[in-house]
Order: structure tokens, then C-alpha cells, then sequence
């Protein structure tokens, strides 16, 4: 564990979240040390430099693990990290296989997609690359999988469109985005994203609302959070599963 893993995890403790993406990533690792065990599978996709990874091997490390990142050098650099551990797809995942344009953002990797999107950075520097695209479904196989995280700066319904089967055999918990400045770009509204999870029997609830076991989500209410931006990461479970 690096000097910047020590960090966060102190600041976890002390529960100082210094932002909100510390915050989320808190609550996405309490979420994960409650839904995997030793044996769980799980898959991150948009894996970027592997954090939310290495923390699906710590906490089931009997299973290799795929890891999807698209950007050439970043999967990369997965492969040298982590080795035979996980299985990295250097892809970028939708609702239909074939090749795609990806906007690579040189000066801001994270917001990185198939689609330009709203860029919190002056002057984005994007370079266009072609990339493979394939589903979720394919690379899942049939396999049982538990958890996956989805964070593809706006895509995550057609991500979620190619995941439909694993989705319905495996049941897993998902970890998802989903938040203006970047879902609309994709022509996805959040009632969208709602209504294709509760036509699978899924509730979504706000991570400190999954955490606490509170009441899930209404269609209004997730739509409320997408319009004020008082929340964009969210977690999908079955009906009842965390009552």
C-alpha cells in the first residue's frame, strides 16, 4: 500500500471526506466489504488507473477480476501493476460490439469517453482514438458475477443495455454514475436510467442511503439528485436485498 492509499484510508477512518469524490470513494469501499467475500467476482468498468480494482482484489482475492479501460496507455499500466490477478479488457463497453471513436482528454484522463461531454478543465486537450467497443454480457460469459462499478463519464446505460443478461442471471450489485454535465450527452435522462432498473426488480438508493439501510430511491427523488447535482454516484441492488 502506497503513501496516497495510507492517506485515504486515515482520512476515511476520521471520516474527513476533503471531497466529494474522497466521499464516494469511502462509501464505494464500505459498500464493497459488505457485498464481496473471498470468493466474489466483480468488474470495473472504466478501470482508469485501478483503484476501486485493487480494492476488489483485497477484498476477494481468490478470483481473477477484469479490469476495462479502453485508453492504450492505461491499460498498460494495469497489465504491469497488477499482472495475472485481473484480466484487462483494453476495450470500451456498450450495448453493441464493433470499433468506436474515443475522445481521450490528454490534460484530463478522467473525463475520457466515446462522446464529448461537459469538461470541468479550461481548454480540454482531446485527441480522438479508435478503439474496440464489445458488451459486458460477452465478456461476462455466463460467469456468476457480484459487483461491478460503472463510471464511463455518461455511457453507463449503454453499458448497462450490454449487460442485461448478467444482470438478470447474476443479480449483482452496481456501482454506477450518473450526473449531468455528462448522462445527457448520451441522450440518457436519469428517468430512463431509473426506469431500466426497476423494470429488473431493482431499487437504487444514494450510497449513504444503501449504507444506512434507508428507504431507496423514488423516480422523483433520483431525478431530484440528477437536476441539483446533489448526488451522481449511485447504487443499484435487487428488490429487498438490502432490507
Amino acid at each position: 500500500m502506497g503513501l496516497k492509499d495510507w492517506v485515504r484510508k486515515i482520512l476515511w477512518t476520521l471520516h474527513w471526506d476533503v471531497t466529494r469524490n474522497l466521499r464516494y470513494d469511502r462509501m464505494t469501499y464500505q459498500v464493497m466489504r459488505q457485498v464481496l467475500n473471498a470468493s466474489s467476482t466483480a468488474i470495473d468498468v472504466g478501470c482508469h488507473k485501478g483503484e476501486v480494482l485493487e480494492w476488489m482484489i483485497e477484498l476477494s482475492p481468490r478470483q481473477r477480476h477484469l479490469a476495462v479501460e479502453p485508453l492504450p496507455h492505461l491499460a498498460k499500466k494495469l497489465r504491469e501493476k497488477f499482472g495475472n490477478q485481473v484480466e484487462v479488457v483494453e476495450k470500451a463497453l456498450s450495448n453493441q460490439a464493433g470499433k468506436t471513436t474515443f475522445h481521450f482528454v490528454q490534460n484530463a484522463p478522467a473525463y475520457s469517453g466515446i462522446r464529448k461531454r461537459q469538461y470541468n478543465t479550461q481548454h480540454p486537450d482531446i485527441q480522438e482514438l479508435q478503439v474496440d467497443m464489445t458488451t459486458l454480457d460477452h465478456l461476462a460469459n455466463g460467469s456468476k458475477i457480484d459487483f461491478i462499478k460503472i463510471d464511463v463519464e455518461g455511457g453507463e446505460y449503454a453499458v448497462l443495455e450490454g449487460a442485461a443478461q448478467t444482470i438478470q442471471t447474476s443479480q449483482p450489485i452496481v456501482v454506477f454514475e450518473c450526473g449531468k454535465g455528462a448522462t445527457e450527452y448520451y441522450h440518457t435522462t436519469p428517468q430512463m436510467m431509473f426506469d431500466w432498473w426497476d423494470q429488473r426488480q431493482y431499487d437504487v438508493s444514494s450510497l449513504s442511503q444503501y449504507l444506512n439501510k434507508e428507504t431507496p430511491l423514488t423516480r422523483l427523488e433520483f431525478q431530484a439528485c440528477f437536476d441539483s447535482g446533489s448526488e451522481y454516484y449511485f447504487i443499484a441492488f435487487p428488490r429487498m436485498k438490502n432490507a
